[in-house]
């Protein structure tokens, strides 16, 4: 407990650094939009809403959809929303080797091998999650004329990167949800129960649960007893904690669904999306 205060004040600096670097980013284009006063408030307040994955906005209905084809304003959230979603733990990991490397006494290629365990599993799962989640929304909402077709190739591939980080609870969107394909819904559901990672400000049952799963089933499936990964053995504390997160949020999940879907008659796919979409937050 008397490291407490130290992480706090850590942490509020982070959240404060962040959202100020967001904040004017955002600036450079509603300031001329809107004006000084009202292009600072959602500046501020979109910054906070994006690094906390409120997925608050003050533009209405339309959430972020009239900037789908604006760089600055995609890049800005979608970097917003990862950074908050790696968790304040890999921030420091981060800060801790890069001021290393500053110093010469790390060389930038022994970065990643010397990071804690932690901090590989949620930059790896985070890394497959956007890349792998973008692709596919580029595969599957490309021809679909509700949403990307006939969009210019670098809106397709913003809305796209868009989507996919959006979908770990932030919460908003550039296009629009109820038209996305079947193929895009399922895509985002999985990647909406994943969510981000522990001590961020994302939701989910979080990355590295996800991850522990997986390297679980891989280890049983080559016959170790042990469940190691890149080199080091994972406590069965954290596999059992691991199991027990992942399938409560999942029952819990499939039994609202099926409720909703019972007293509301709407299509399953909706109502589930609805569901996941509460319970990962």
């Amino acid at each position: 407990m008397g490291g407490v205060v130290a992480v706090v004040r850590s942490v509020v600096k982070c959240v404060f650094l962040a959202e100020g670097i967001g904040a004017v980013l955002y600036a450079f284009c509603f300031v001329p939009e809107f004006g000084i006063k009202k292009g600072l408030v959602h500046a501020i307040f979109l910054a906070v809403s994006a690094f906390c994955n409120a997925g608050i906005d003050l533009f209405g209905e339309t959430s972020l959809s009239v900037y789908v084809s604006n760089p600055l304003v995609n890049i800005t959230t979608i970097g917003l929303i990862i950074v908050s979603g790696l968790g304040f733990i890999v921030w420091w990991d981060l800060w801790d080797k890069f001021r290393k490397v500053l110093r010469k006494e790390l060389s930038p290629s022994r970065v990643f091998r010397v990071l804690r365990l932690q901090s590989k599993l949620v930059l790896t799962m985070t890394g497959i999650l956007v890349f792998s989640g973008a692709f596919l929304v580029f595969i599957f909402e490309s021809g679909n004329p509700s949403t990307l077709k006939g969009a210019p190739l670098g809106t397709k591939l913003m809305a796209s990167f868009f989507q996919s980080v959006t979908t770990r609870t932030a919460g908003f969107y550039t296009i629009d949800q109820s038209q996305l394909s079947t193929s895009t819904v399922i895509i985002s559901l999985l990647w909406m129960f994943t969510g981000g990672s522990p001590m961020g400000t994302a939701g989910g049952v979080k990355t590295i649960t996800v991850a522990l799963l997986i390297v679980l089933v891989t280890s049983y499936i080559r016959g170790n007893h042990d469940t190691v990964v890149w080199g080091r053995k994972v406590v069965e504390e954290n596999i059992r904690s691991a199991v027990v997160i992942f399938f409560f949020a999942l029952t819990t999940a499939l039994t609202a669904t099926i409720l909703l879907v019972a007293v509301s008659g709407y299509p399953l796919l909706d109502c589930a999306y609805e569901v996941v979409s509460a319970v990962a937050t």
